[in-house]
């Protein structure tokens, strides 16, 4: 049986059972062959857009017995992929929602998400593409905080709080999430007293950012304390 880093482990937590999944940007394969060993997945395709990792796959794939239930295809996204279950994880924001917005998801049930970067920005241009986040997890590991969702279609209005992170996270008080928030209020803070007295219209603007982002992450720890 595989067994899967933290990250990856939280993400195949979120995901559904269902008849067919696509493991987009599926690496060496070890989030796929997971899903067939714990029957979530009936059949995965495991889908990579470099032929390294992809063959790694494959090689992964033999050893595990399961060649005949995931299909490798080296591919540009969702190009050419139909799947009841998408999940894409470990990629940039922008580029997981380049795929999303290049991709025919008329048969897919639910998206399993995990960006690396711009969270907010991410979940923002998710629920305005029509999208509802359901769920979500995170966990640190190796010192870097790696928030994932679910999303299914619907509609969904996200305060600024919320789309930095995350509705789900911030309403189920997340014990992972509450370190995060005040790891990065004390980098914050330290940052903004080492640059407060700077001359330069650049200082300026630079402690005007982190000052707002302070604010946004005294915001999210509030949530904490209600209730």
């Amino acid at each position: 049986m595989i067994r899967l880093s933290k990250r990856l482990q939280a993400v195949a937590n979120l995901v559904s059972p269902c008849e067919t999944a696509a493991d987009i940007g599926c690496d060496h394969g070890f989030l796929s062959i997971w899903l067939i060993e714990n029957h979530v997945a009936g059949h995965v395709i495991a889908a990579d857009i470099k032929a390294g990792p992809l063959q790694k796959a494959r090689e992964h794939i033999m050893q595990a017995g399961l060649e005949n239930r995931i299909e490798t295809i080296q591919c540009d996204g969702l190009h050419g992929i139909s799947a009841e279950m998408v999940i894409i994880a470990g990629m940039g924001g922008r580029v997981m929602l380049h795929i999303l917005k290049e991709a025919d998801l008329a048969g897919t049930r639910e998206l399993i998400l995990q960006p690396q970067s711009e969270i907010g920005m991410f979940r923002r241009e998710l629920t305005a593409m029509g999208y509802e986040i359901v769920q979500e997890d995170c966990v640190i590991e190796d010192e870097k905080y790696y928030p994932m969702m679910k999303a299914v279609k619907g509609t969904m209005v996200l305060t600024d709080t919320e789309a930095e992170y995350g509705p789900c996270l911030l309403r189920e008080k997340h014990p992972e999430l509450k370190k995060y928030l005040n790891r990065q209020h004390a980098y914050l803070i330290g940052l903004s007293h080492s640059i407060r007295n700077g001359e330069s219209e650049k200082s300026r603007i630079r402690s005007a950012e982190i000052e707002k982002q302070i604010e946004m992450i005294e915001n999210a720890i509030q949530c904490f304390d209600v209730g």
